[in-house]
């Protein structure tokens, strides 16, 4: 008998026995009763045992989900902590723990206030946080940084809170996950830090680059593009579509061109014509390619080249290539003409001195000599061109020597001069004859084209540097000369022409005195170009730059060489006269034997060397030696100065040349000349270098 069966016995005989004493007489009733009782309770218990099984199951199951749920919260990826309003954390994760620095038990910080592991500057923001979190119903965000209580190094996190609901001891509560940020603040710094040096490495470039919108709206540009164009330095202008970049003419070109790049294709550098905020029309180099987003056009990422400065300098070479070409032919004219000039001059000269200062053939001769002397103007004009002219340059005041100039102009009674300088203006390096004549031409343009009436306005300023267009030459010093006319000004298609030789608007005109001034100017180191920039004017602006001065105070003055000939017939002087000319040859001769000189002829440089070894040798010498400085199939006076002197160091070597703008001519010290003499020369122009040989000869007798 098992122990259910023992026990529903003893229940049974309890039974039968109360039913005795009851006085109940029919047992056999109870007893079936008994039975079917007994086989109920049966299956009862075999029913409890099985929910009791079932139960220890369902226990274990929960003790199971309880230890992973555990788990969970105090290894999840991301910190948890309940905190109560006065900051006290009520419960925390070994996660968070970890953030704050403590050990995985979370004891030591279960108790501790919050505020105690948030950096000092962070204070503010958790205490708003705490506060906007515990009032509201949805999330709260926030980013502080961490400053664990280990002293190691901070932690930035992100807290998302949200409040709890109901109270318990008076306290409300907040649970809170926290984030550790730190790398991706760290990746966004560095995004930064590489997005800045991207942006300070693409402002640092000469070209213009830009991005655009899939509107083709312009969302940037860098600092030589905001330069270039004008754009972007204000709010109103902002917003600008790049087709606003084109000029009107090239537009439905760029148009078509950017329907491509829309489409996918790169456009590879491609010459375009661009406009200004201002309206001033550039030449660059236009390049572009597609920006796409998921496979689709979102935008175009493009850059442009300015070439104004390039075109303009090509511009000028086939300018200067024009000047060149005249240049040759005016100078081989010029120097032909000069030496016909010189027997013209001389034979005048000669013929005056044997004429009685009242004898009526005196005024024709004098007359003679006075158009000898416009025709000698115009062939200094046109050696203006001549190749490898330069001027003679000094220091020079410029305010007084361009007003002297425009003072000296013809047919300018009705024009009026402004001069404008509000500081003072520096000295300049420049041939003070040359400087004149090349304000002059402008002057006069200036005349031309206001019909002979009206105010031309000059303004000077000290200047500096070098311009984002280039404008005037490599940094340096320079002083600015502005021209500013009422004509009608310059349209547009003439601007970049009115330098050439020979273009002119004007009936009558040869179209030379811009293009003078122009080499002039060139000469000089300096630029002079038109300037739209006009500040009381209506009608045409020019504007000249030339060298200043290396010192800001004024320069000493220099030596003159004597042009007294009160001494020059203190001695007969044997002079040398070498030229490939035999008429200049013979005026030449005559002119310094009226003076009563000894004079030797020869034709060329070889026959000069010669005559002065043989005069040497016989124990004398020549006291001056006039060389031509370019003999046509021979030795000119440039490779002859060389070894005269070499043979006869006391000789004064005296260059003659048509050629008034070639650089020996200008620096003939340098060549190993004394003296210069310009063709066609007068009897005066004798005298004084005269005078400075009988100079030269006192000074080595004493």
């Amino acid at each position: 008998m098992n122990e259910i069966e023992q026990k529903m016995d003893d229940l049974r005989q309890k039974a039968l026995k109360i039913l005795e004493e009851k006085g109940v007489q029919d047992q056999s009733l109870f007893r079936a009763g008994m039975e079917e009782l007994i086989q109920e309770v049966s299956i009862y218990q075999i029913e409890l045992e099985h929910q009791n099984d079932e139960l220890k199951k369902t226990q274990a199951e929960l003790e199971a989900s309880r230890d992973r749920l555990y788990d969970l919260y105090h290894n999840a990826p991301s910190g948890y902590a309940t905190i109560r309003e006065d900051y006290v954390v009520e419960e925390i994760n070994r996660t968070a723990c970890a953030l704050l620095g403590a050990d995985e038990d979370c004891r030591s910080i279960i108790g501790d206030r919050f505020t105690r592991f948030v950096d000092p500057k962070d204070q503010d923001s958790f205490y708003f946080h705490l506060q906007d979190s515990l009032q509201k119903d949805k999330p709260v965000l926030c980013e502080i940084d961490l400053a664990p209580g280990d002293g190691g190094t901070p932690v930035s996190v992100r807290l998302e809170s949200i409040r709890e609901s109901g109270e318990e001891g008076g306290q409300r509560r907040i649970r809170s996950s926290i984030i550790d940020i730190t790398r991706a603040r760290q990746a966004e710094r560095s995004a930064r830090d590489s997005e800045k040096r991207f942006v300070e490495t693409v402002d640092l470039l000469p070209d213009a680059v830009f991005e655009t919108d899939r509107d083709l709206t312009i969302t940037y540009a860098n600092k030589a593009m905001a330069d270039l164009f004008g754009f972007f330095k204000t709010k109103e202008k902002e917003k600008v579509n790049c087709l606003e970049l084109f000029s009107p003419e090239r537009r439905k070109e760029a148009e078509q061109a950017i329907e491509r790049i829309c489409s996918g294709s790169a456009l590879a550098a491609s010459e375009f014509e661009f406009i200004t905020e201002d309206g001033q029309k550039i030449d660059g180099l236009f390049s572009a390619a597609p920006i796409e987003t998921d496979g689709s056009f979102s935008g175009l990422r493009a850059g442009i080249t300015d070439m104004s400065e390039l075109k303009k300098l090509q511009k000028e070479a086939v300018r200067a290539r024009k000047i060149e070409s005249l240049g040759t032919l005016a100078g081989n004219i010029a120097h032909e003409f000069n030496n016909l000039f010189m027997v013209i001059f001389g034979n005048i000269s000669f013929a005056k001195m044997e004429l009685e200062e009242d004898h009526p053939a005196v005024n024709p001769l004098d007359t003679a000599g006075s158009a000898i002397e416009d025709a000698r103007e115009l062939s200094s004009r046109l050696l203006t061109f001549s190749k490898g002219g330069a001027p003679v340059i000094r220091v020079v005041e410029p305010v007084s020597t361009v007003k002297n100039a425009l003072s000296k102009l013809d047919d300018c009674e009705r024009i009026s001069f402004e001069f404008h300088t509000d500081e003072t203006i520096r000295y300049v390096y420049a041939d003070p004859d040359q400087l004149s004549q090349a304000v002059s031409n402008i002057a006069v343009n200036a005349r031309d084209v206001m019909g002979g009436n009206g105010t031309v306005w000059v303004w000077f300023e000290n200047v500096s540097g070098r311009n984002s267009r280039g404008e005037f030459p490599p940094a340096g010093e320079y002083v600015k000369i502005v021209f500013e006319d009422q004509g009608p000004g310059i349209p547009a298609e003439q601007r970049e022409k009115v330098f050439d030789p020979f273009f002119t608007t004007r009936t009558g005109s040869l179209g030379l005195g811009l293009t003078i001034a122009h080499s002039i100017i060139s000469r000089h180191k300096g630029v002079v170009d038109t300037t739209r920039n006009l500040r009381k004017g209506t009608g045409a602006g020019f504007v000249v730059y030339l060298p200043a001065y290396r010192r800001h105070s004024a320069p000493s003055a220099g030596e003159n060489w004597p042009t007294d000939a009160e001494d020059r017939r203190d001695a007969a002087l044997k002079i040398l006269v070498m030229d490939d000319d035999e008429a200049v040859r013979r005026i030449s001769q005559k002119m310094l034997e009226k003076r009563g000189c000894e004079v030797t002829t020869a034709a060329d440089g070889q026959e000069a060397i010669d005559l002065c070894r043989n005069e040497k040798d016989a124990g004398s010498g020549f006291d001056a030696v006039i060389l031509d400085l370019t003999v046509r199939g021979g030795m000119g006076g440039k490779e002859a100065v060389m070894h005269i002197t070499a043979l006869d160091p006391e000789a004064m070597v005296i260059l003659a040349s048509g050629y008034s703008s070639d650089p020996v001519m200008s620096n003939f010290q340098a060549y190993g000349f004394d003296a210069a003499l310009e063709k066609p020369y007068r009897m005066a122009d004798l005298e004084a270098v005269l005078s400075k040989i009988t100079s030269g000869r006192k000074n080595r007798k004493s």
